[in-house]
């Protein structure tokens, strides 16, 4: 149990000295600071008292005193400035850890985001600052005490050992008890007897918190979930609107409510009765030692000042003791908060396990291959993909078709590394994809989602995606994917934030609107691979067409993947592969797909009627007639 505390303890250090190599010694500083005036303020009470009860003159003492109260003040001075620095430290501290919290979400594979152990600890590391704090509270709330009890033990124990060489000057019975080994026996007895019972109180009361932050973790996520995403969130207003009529969602947060406030009620009231309980042996102890201190003074072992000095010594032991203590009920919850920041930062992430710096081509010559590759999702009995072997020809435009959930995006997901194949491999330019570096390979693929979202930031922003834009290269974007004319009538133009999420000065797009700009985004990245998943799924006909129409500059030399329920999208692919339950059935060009019998024809056939040339321009004219 010690070593395995130790361990614990010499982990936690060695990771705040890691992030901040100022962290240990400011905090060494900052103990020593807390408890250095406290201490010289006895030492000159003693003194003073000892001095005047003696008989000596204000004039004999005054040089000492304002020498002394100099060095206080000072000292005092000098303890604000490190207590100021340490202050500001440790809010930099919690800072750099959501900080890097923030990053490691942002920087992992998909597969591990979405994994249950990395939302779990996400959740435990989320609840833990939250209730308990990070490691700025480690600082202060676990080390400081320590360094301060440290201290305070080494100068009571001279204080002890002083007293064993003070004889009393009377021949009482009380007199030859305080001058007996049993009388600092007793003391120390005093001193460790609260001290025991305050550790068991503590432990039990650590235990009822600790159990607390275990069961809690689920309910924070169900509240989370209700809270900040269904109520809160903006993808789910219109839905609860139309179907919430019961207030189910309501109902279930209320539930979620009740029993958070049962076990936060349970918990806290069980603990702080063990809490009381050593509190209570503490203040009985400080009683006790102004006795025994009384005892040597009366049999004129001391003098009265040291009595003073004394009790100044042990009062500042006990208080040392009292909050050391008093982290001992919450500290096993503090130490789960800190070890699930840790493990969370430095879990293991198998999707990004590559190393390998990726080519940099001018050419774009870039080969991607899959070799036998299928993949079943987590938990599911089927496989999405079932032994698909397809190579992607360089500068080619290519089109997935197939019904919903043949595979389609499923394939893309592997190709962009979002998830891992259960089996087979994919290769650039013969090298397995997973070899690779997981951010440098991603940097090759510019993608618009069937679920593509846009930041509630500036039209700039959501398009360069880059703290750098390049202002005209955004609007040559925004051009091109032909959603200019409605920026530039925006209040801002390109600064205008989407949404008023953030900025009341932002403004709402349509879903269409939306789906430009994210085409805009992934043409002003410029990487040699573009996928559109659905690019035009929020599109009319008539905006769908004149896209398409676009789609030589928005492509230009680049390797070319689409993905679209509308079939139309086919007729500007030079090649197109059907897959239907997660395998290749047809791989060809549209004439020849439309020469043989088969799904694609099927499907084409079916959809033929919106998208011919003279239905497109009827619909225009209908159109403007309309507006007219």
């Amino acid at each position: 149990m010690l070593n395995k505390f130790k361990q614990t303890y010499v982990r936690y250090l060695r990771f705040v000295q890691q992030l901040d190599a100022q962290a240990i010694p400011l905090t060494i500083a900052n103990a020593v600071g807390q408890v250095l005036v406290p201490y010289l303020t006895f030492i000159l009470l003693g003194w003073l008292l000892n001095t005047v009860i003696a008989g000596t003159t204000i004039k004999a003492i005054a040089l000492p005193l304002v020498g002394f109260l100099a060095l206080i003040f000072v000292l005092q001075v000098g303890v604000a400035a490190i207590k100021d620095h340490y202050n500001r430290f440790t809010i930099h501290l919690y800072n750099r850890i959501d900080a890097m919290v923030a990053d490691k979400e942002r920087k992992v594979s998909l597969q591990l985001f979405n994994a249950p152990t990395f939302r779990k600890a996400y959740a435990a590391y989320n609840q833990g600052r939250t209730y308990f704090g990070s490691f700025d509270r480690f600082l202060e709330g676990n080390l400081t005490p320590v360094i301060n009890l440290a201290l305070a033990l080494m100068i009571s124990l001279t204080v002890i050992g002083r007293l064993l060489f003070t004889s009393s000057e009377q021949p009482s019975a009380l007199a030859r008890f305080a001058d007996s080994p049993a009388y600092p026996l007793v003391l120390i007895a005093i001193i460790g007897l609260p001290v025991i019972v305050s550790i068991w109180s503590g432990r039990k009361g650590g235990r009822i918190l600790q159990s607390f932050f275990t069961g809690n973790i689920q309910i924070n996520r169900e509240y989370d979930y209700y809270f900040n995403h269904v109520f809160a969130g903006t993808e789910m207003s219109k839905t609860l609107r139309v179907y919430d009529t019961d207030d189910l969602m309501a109902h279930r947060l209320k539930a979620v409510n009740a029993r958070g406030f049962e076990n936060v009620q349970r918990s806290y009231t069980k603990s702080t009765a063990f809490t009381a309980l050593g509190g209570t042996a503490i203040a009985l102890a400080t009683g006790g030692i102004y006795v025994m201190l009384a005892i040597k003074s009366m049999t004129g072992a001391i003098a009265v000042g040291d009595v003073v000095m004394y009790a100044g010594f042990f009062t500042q032991l006990i208080s040392a003791v009292a909050k050391l203590l008093s982290i001992n009920g919450w500290a096993p919850s503090l130490n789960q908060a800190l070890t699930a920041t840790i493990d969370l930062l430095e879990m293991p992430d198998p999707g990004a396990h590559g190393t390998l710096p990726i080519e940099k081509r001018h050419d774009n010559q870039y080969q991607l291959e899959f070799h036998d590759v299928s993949f079943q999702y987590p938990g599911a009995k089927a496989f999405a993909l079932q032994h698909v072997n397809l190579k992607l020809a360089i500068g080619q435009r290519l089109a997935l078709v197939g019904p919903n959930g043949s595979g389609k995006t499923t394939l893309i997901r592997l190709l962009t590394r979002l998830d891992q194949p259960t089996s087979g491999t994919i290769t650039l330019n013969g090298i397995d994809i997973q070899k690779y570096n997981l951010q440098e390979y991603q940097q090759i693929f510019a993608a618009v989602f069937q679920d593509f979202k846009l930041f509630a930031l500036p039209v700039v922003d959501n398009v360069a995606a880059s703290a750098h834009p390049d202002r005209s290269r955004v609007a040559a974007a925004l051009k091109i994917a032909g959603v200019d004319d409605r920026v530039h009538r925006m209040n801002q133009g390109i600064d205008t934030p989407i949404t008023r999420e953030l900025d009341t000065h932002g403004e709402d797009v349509s879903g269409g609107e939306a789906q430009k700009i994210a085409i805009a985004r992934a043409w002003y990245k410029d990487a040699p691979f573009i996928i559109l998943d659905e690019p035009t799924a929020a599109l009319d006909p008539i905006s769908e067409y004149e896209t398409y129409q676009h789609l030589d500059d928005l492509i230009a030399a680049k390797t070319a993947i689409y993905i679209s329920h509308r079939m139309s999208s086919t007729r500007f692919a030079a090649r197109i592969v059907v897959l239907d339950h997660g395998q290749i059935v047809q791989d060809g060009t549209h004439t020849s797909l439309m020469r043989e019998a088969g799904l694609y024809r099927d499907l084409f056939n079916a959809q033929a009627q919106y998208y011919t040339k003279e239905r497109i321009a009827k619909e225009r004219k209908n159109a403007d007639l309309a507006y007219q």
